[in-house]
């Protein structure tokens, strides 16, 4: 089944404290490969350096399986 464009593959969260600030939205037209992956690996870094967590909401199932397959899952909310 090919993947609906018009729908979000997640939408990512900045977590300060006891608080969740959505950020963006991961576009479902954007491609799902290791680049995004690298790409939200390189956010909560920059986000741990600022004391802030990252994590991803409303996943779709083929990114979710990705981030877990590169071993990120837990590191970003999954």
């Amino acid at each position: 089944m090919a993947y609906d464009h018009g729908l979000p593959r997640a939408v990512v969260v900045v977590v300060v404290g006891h608080r969740e600030l959505p950020i963006g939205i991961i576009d479902g037209a954007t491609d799902c490969d290791l680049t995004l992956i690298d790409d939200l690996a390189r956010l909560r870094l920059l986000g741990a350096r600022l004391g802030w967590t990252i994590r991803l909401a409303q996943v779709d199932r083929d990114l979710r399986g990705l981030v877990e397959l590169a071993g990120l899952g837990e590191c970003l909310g999954l």
